[in-house]
């Protein structure tokens, strides 16, 4: 019969356990059985030994366990013998018992059995007997750790038994003797800790090694455990695991520097036992309480909390940060001061060298204009001489970007007269509207300086340029894209570029000659350094200092889309430009007003300017031919007459606003600013101020830079009220025209910063009385969309030039057609 089938009858008669009778004893199957225990007696036979298997019962009766013979009985094996039956707990797989045991006793290699024999047995060499003696001894305990991958391998090694399981009382090992066998009992009252340690871990047992798999919250209840050891347990590892047995490790600063011309690079590294950290487990051990950390060849580590914390606080202190970078040379005294406090700081020789030539570098003196300087500096015109004095002599180009109006043209000279000594050569580069304000500021503040204007004919610029004794020239821009070679053969010491935005883009003309000027220092000057995007920004630093921030297309990808990325920006930026407000600075400028007069169109405009929609709309196209509409349709605001010939007579709206407007403050006494993009516009509000009898003077960008300035003197000594008509993109920038106290924007421009700057024309240092600025735009059509994408533009500098956190999106071609909607 099948055993299994047996036992199931076994299981299923349970309640009549004498039905079934052993044939050979005549004994119930079901008869209490006596509890057995093995013994594996040795007899040594010098090479030979042989193991024996038997059974020891309470009263000491001993049976070979090739004489048991089985008998099935439920789930618990048991055996019969002469009429009794057995139970026995066997110590190893009774599978191995049987395969060694069932039939004979097995006759071993002496040697064979040493080596063996323990493993057999589960480490159970108290079960041991016949030819052996049993010695026991107190021994040390070691924990051995290895790295597997990720993961952690511990053996446990007591005296000379290695590897032993921990959670066994003691631990045995057999050797040969002479003629009997020793059992070596090795006793530890550690092992009960090394145990709690590795479990406490949650750690796996394969035979007679552990393994921790390497997550980093076992591998923290695993260091922590070992921090609790008995000093008594030795612990020993691999290099990988040095660290991590050691407790919580020590951080190190470290600094590393690469010099340039105007900034350095400086690396900031973290390293604690011998291995580096990247900020990414910086921030993991403060930010998700992380205390393990494996570096990038394997080796793991701990980390204190508390320590890492106070080590992010101080490089945050220092105004530096982990990883790579810049820094200008203005700002490396302040650093190299703030990195002596770094824990344990680690430089390398470059570093050193720079840092202490850095430190050793004295104050720079409080700027003093010279007493030949005519004028008086306000406390803000003096902390802007100081920016520039500081920043050039530490070989630092720089931009002034002050609000309009706060007197960035005086700062520049008082700074250029300051420093100015027989042979020194100065070169100031603005737009054509600018150049008589600058002769006019020079003679005013600072006679004693050689100024120079590079005008007329080519042979006259050249000689203008040849004359030595001139210490501060004076060209447009497109004299100096012209002459650019000629300009190139002087060894300039300052190279000033006024009203700077017109360098925004890299790839002009006129930029690419502006990077070709030989200078040993450079200035921008203009109170809008970002008009449109980031991009204007990069082109004005790098011409400043080339490679401060990287390249173009690294910088667009790294800041464009990065809110966080350009807070970093913010910072980098910082000791490069110098930005005051008129709020910060001058609280004493009156007030200034700016209202928005919304007007609706006449019918005649109304039915032109939606068909004219209606077409282009149905016409689409590229971004050309939709900008081409879009201005189209800003001039049917303006006036009909702009878009066609035929319709000169036609009424517009805006117009009659104007004239009311400008008409009331003639009588009141006031004067006026008006500008417009649209030089035809100009024109027809001239032929108006001539039917009604208002006195005025008009620029564009067809008016000789002579005639500007008589224009521009006729307007601020008349002693009548007078209207000026100004080209926006013409005569925005650079005018002081503080006689006027109104200003009218008479359609608004896609860039809100250049409607600041007309504004400013007249609301800015000099003037006494408040300025009121009108809007005009045309109700239900795209100017009020216009309004809407300047709110978006001024967000992009506010953020990167003021810090504030917001940057909209590029002006799609989708963006452009969405103008022309409803």
């Amino acid at each position: 019969m099948p055993i299994p089938t047996f036992e199931g009858w076994l299981t299923r008669f349970a309640d009549t356990p004498d039905r079934f009778i052993d044939r050979a004893t005549k004994a119930s199957a079901a008869q209490s059985a006596e509890s057995a225990t093995l013994l594996f007696p040795l007899d040594h036979r010098g090479n030979k030994t042989q193991l024996h298997a038997v059974a020891v019962l309470p009263d000491k009766s001993r049976y070979p366990y090739h004489s048991l013979r089985f008998v099935p009985k439920g789930k618990q094996a048991r055996y019969a013998v002469d009429g009794r039956t057995l139970t026995i707990d066997f110590p190893i797989p009774r599978e191995l018992v049987d395969q060694l045991f069932a039939k004979q006793d097995p006759v071993v290699d002496t040697q064979k059995l040493v080596t063996n024999l323990p493993g057999i047995l589960n480490g159970r060499l108290d079960l041991v007997a016949g030819d052996v003696v049993h010695d026991r001894r107190q021994a040390k305990t070691v924990l051995v750790l290895e790295e597997d991958g990720a993961d952690i391998c511990a053996e446990v090694h007591v005296g000379a038994a290695r590897p032993v399981r921990p959670d066994l009382q003691d631990v045995r090992i057999l050797k040969n003797g002479r003629e009997r066998f020793q059992v070596l009992s090795y006793e530890s009252a550690d092992l009960a800790s090394v145990a709690e340690a590795l479990n406490s871990a949650g750690a796996t047992v394969d035979r007679n090694k552990f393994r921790i798999a390497g997550d980093v919250d076992r591998l923290h209840r695993f260091g922590t455990a070992l921090d609790a050891l008995p000093d008594s347990v030795s612990v020993r590892s691999t290099p990988g695991l040095t660290a991590f047995t050691q407790g919580d490790a020590a951080l190190t600063a470290g600094v590393m520097a690469v010099e340039s011309a105007a900034w350095c690079d400086l690396q900031i590294t973290a390293e604690a036992a011998g291995i580096s950290l990247t900020p990414e487990q910086l921030s993991q051990a403060t930010e998700r309480g992380q205390t393990c950390f494996r570096s990038a060849e394997g080796a793991w580590l701990r980390l204190s909390n508390e320590a890492v914390h106070l080590f992010r606080k101080q490089i945050a202190t220092s105004g530096l940060r982990m990883g790579k970078q810049r820094v200008a040379r203005t700002e490396l005294s302040a650093v190299s001061r703030a990195l002596v406090e770094l824990p344990r700081l680690r430089s390398s020789q470059t570093a050193k060298a720079l840092l202490k030539q850095a430190a050793a570098q004295p104050e720079i003196t409080e700027f003093a204009p010279l007493a030949e300087f005519a004028g008086e500096l306000r406390s803000y015109q003096l902390a802007g001489c100081q920016f520039l004095r500081s920043r050039l002599a530490a070989s630092v180009s720089c931009l002034l970007a002050d609000d309009m109006g706060l007197g960035k043209t005086v700062q520049i000279l008082a700074y250029v007269q300051a420093v100015a000594r027989a042979g020194w050569r100065g070169l100031v580069v603005c737009p054509a509207s600018v150049v008589g304000v600058w002769q006019q500021e020079s003679q005013r503040f600072t006679p004693s300086l050689k100024v120079q204007s590079l005008v007329g004919s080519p042979e006259q610029r050249k000689q203008a340029l040849a004359d030595s004794s001139n210490q501060l020239l004076i060209c447009t821009y497109a004299v100096m894209r012209n002459d650019i070679q000629a300009l190139r053969t002087s060894q300039w010491d300052l190279a000033i570029f006024d009203e700077a935005q017109q360098l925004k883009n890299p790839d002009a003309a006129v930029s690419i000659a502006a990077r070709a000027l030989p200078a040993a220092g450079r200035v921008a000057v203009t109170g809008t350094p970002l008009e449109n995007r980031l991009r204007d920004l990069w082109s004005l630093i790098d011409l400043l200092n080339p490679g401060y921030l990287g390249r173009q297309r690294d910088f667009e990808d790294e800041y464009t889309f990065s809110a966080r990325n350009r807070v970093r920006l913010q910072k980098q930026l910082a000791p490069l430009i110098l930005r005051r407000t008129k709020e910060e600075v001058a609280p004493d400028l009156p007030a200034r007003t700016e209202e928005l007069l919304t007007v609706p169109m006449t019918d005649q405009q109304r039915r032109l300017y939606d068909e004219t929609r209606r077409r282009a709309r149905e016409e689409g196209g590229g971004p050309m031919q939709v900008f081409a509409q879009l201005t189209r349709l800003r001039q049917i605001c303006c006036h009909p007459a702009l878009v066609s010939g035929s319709l000169a007579a036609a009424e517009s709206a805006k117009l009659g606003v104007l004239m009311e407007r400008l008409e009331e403050l003639r009588d009141a006494g006031h004067s006026s600013l008006v500008f417009s993009q649209f030089v035809k516009m100009l024109h027809i509000i001239e032929a108006a101020l001539k039917a009604a009898h208002i006195p005025y003077q008009i620029i564009t960008g067809d008016t000789p830079a002579a005639v500007r300035q008589k224009r521009i003197e006729t307007f601020t000594k008349a002693d009548i009220p007078m209207v000026f008509l100004l080209s926006l993109r013409a005569a925005g920038t650079g005018l002081t025209l503080t006689k006027a106290d109104y200003v009218f924007l008479y359609d608004p421009w896609w860039n809100p910063a250049v409607e600041q700057q007309a504004i400013d024309r007249a609301h800015r240092i000099g003037q006494d009385k408040p300025v009121v600025a009108y809007r005009l735009a045309t109700a239900d059509s795209v100017e009020e969309r216009v309004l809407k994408l300047q709110q978006e533009k001024r967000a992009l500098f506010a953020e990167v030039i003021d810090g504030a956190t917001a940057l909209p999106p590029g002006l799609s071609l989708s963006d452009m057609a969405s103008l022309l909607d409803d």
